[in-house]
């Protein structure tokens, strides 16, 4: 994600890159510590 911020309404899809690049596990989990101002739902921030 190359935004640090977003505007009422706008969704925003938050990317990662995993390394190294032969980890076994390339899982990533998103989330919000307050839902209240933002929700993730499969990396999409709105």
């Amino acid at each position: 994600m190359e935004k640090t911020q977003a505007y009422i309404g706008e969704v925003v899809k938050a990317t990662a890159t995993v390394l190294p690049e032969n980890a076994t596990t390339k899982d990533v989990e998103w989330s919000s510590s307050d839902e209240k101002i933002a929700t993730v739902s499969d990396g999409e921030v709105t």
